[in-house]
This record gives C-alpha cells, sequence and structure tokens, in this order.
C-alpha cells in the first residue's frame, strides 16, 4: 500500500509504503498534470469605495499582503496586491483499474492507492483537471 506525497515546490508526486519507505514511481499509466491546475482568483476586497488596501479581505479577515493559509478541503490561499488565489492541494486521480482504489484522508490531505485483490498488476489512473 502506499500514500502519495504532492511535493508544491516541483509540482510533483513521491510515494511513500506505509512501512515508511520511499519508492519512487515510473508507469506510463500514471499521468499528472498538477501545476495551477485547480486555482482560484480573487480581487482584494476594498470595504468601502476609495479605501485604502492593506491587505486581503478574506470573509471578516483582513490577510496581510504576501501572507499564505489554509482553508478546509486542503486549500491553500495567497494574498499579494492583485488578490487572493487560492489552490487545491490534493489532487486525487481517478482509477481505472478495477482492482484499484483511492482512499483519501481529507484531513490530513493525502491519498493512498490500494489494491482490492491478490492479482500482480499495475493500478492504471489519470487526474481530472
Amino acid at each position: 500500500m502506499y500514500e502519495a506525497v504532492f511535493n508544491k515546490k516541483t509540482c510533483s508526486y513521491y510515494f511513500v509504503e506505509k512501512n515508511l519507505l520511499f519508492v519512487p514511481i515510473l508507469a506510463s499509466s500514471f499521468v499528472v498534470f498538477l501545476c495551477n491546475a485547480t486555482c482560484l482568483d480573487r480581487d482584494p476586497s476594498r470595504g468601502q469605495p476609495g479605501a485604502r488596501l492593506d491587505g486581503c479581505l478574506d470573509g471578516n479577515v483582513m490577510r496581510p499582503f504576501n501572507s499564505t493559509w489554509n482553508i478546509e478541503n486542503c486549500t491553500e490561499c495567497n494574498c499579494t496586491q492583485s488578490g487572493i488565489t487560492c489552490c487545491s492541494t490534493l489532487q486525487v486521480p481517478v482509477v481505472l483499474s478495477g482492482n484499484c482504489e483511492v482512499v483519501v484522508n481529507r484531513s490530513a490531505c493525502t491519498y493512498y492507492i490500494q489494491k482490492t485483490s491478490d492479482k500482480p498488476e499495475l493500478c492504471n489512473m489519470y487526474v481530472l483537471l
């Protein structure tokens, strides 16, 4: 059983076997294009017209420029002069093999692929963008 961990700096996944051994996966059946795939942009809220902008208004919270925070559902948000950008940190693949399944842990923002049979075959999957 393996757990996929996403590295945001390199925009790639690495897989960790449940016994904590690092295992590189080089399978052509696992194609992932993830950078900036699931992001939403919002303009910074000014509150009142003509008000000076010291950051981004996120609901009732004023976030300073160049700040980063996490919200529910494995989403990371950033405040810049141009607004708020929120991106999903978890892209879950669709499993095509009938003998494999994806198990998602939303509180840890991770998932793992597990085989549902003892057949020695690869789990074919892809990521929807």
